[in-house]
């Protein structure tokens, strides 16, 4: 019975072990992007999240990104400044840039359910001019929106 509970003992800890390197490399990158569309800018933000399925030994990280549509790209932008795609919700809180550094501090205004959603791309950012082309890409997923009920994806109309 004792070496059942200890093999029990180490079978969770590795598992568990697995478990906490994926979600170590999870997170935000530093560097996000901008470029000029129209008389507006959109900005793209990416990082790496974790896939959870039920089988805990197979976490698997992909790429995730998130891009808003802000007026300027310099100072304050107000949540309410920010244009929501179709199918979004409307942001509260607010995007500053102050030279090369830029911070996200918004919320998703679900006034559906009266309750505020959090962004997962909140957090300071090194922001740097893209290399420019014609609108956005096909498919493209925009933002992902987590809360404790759900998690919504957002994709881009295909053209």
């Amino acid at each position: 019975m004792h070496a059942a509970s200890l093999l029990i003992a180490a079978l969770s800890a590795l598992l568990g072990g697995c478990v906490l390197v994926a979600a170590a490399s999870a997170g935000n990158d530093e560097i996000a992007t901008y470029r000029k569309v129209g008389d507006r800018y959109l900005i793209e933000v990416t990082g790496t999240r974790v896939g959870v399925s039920h089988d805990l030994s197979k976490h698997e990280s992909y790429t995730d990104s998130c891009q808003f549509d802000v007026p300027r790209i310099e100072g304050k932008i107000d949540g309410q400044e920010i244009r929501p795609k179709k199918g979004f919700l409307p942001y509260v809180g607010s995007i500053k840039i102050r030279g090369k550094e830029m911070i996200v501090d918004l919320q998703a205004d679900n006034y559906v359910y009266h309750k505020r959603e959090r962004v997962g791309w909140n957090g300071r950012y090194t922001i740097v001019e893209k290399e420019t082309h014609r609108g956005p890409e096909k498919g493209v997923k925009l933002c992902t929106l987590h809360s404790r009920e759900r998690t919504s994806v957002h994709w881009t109309a295909a053209r």
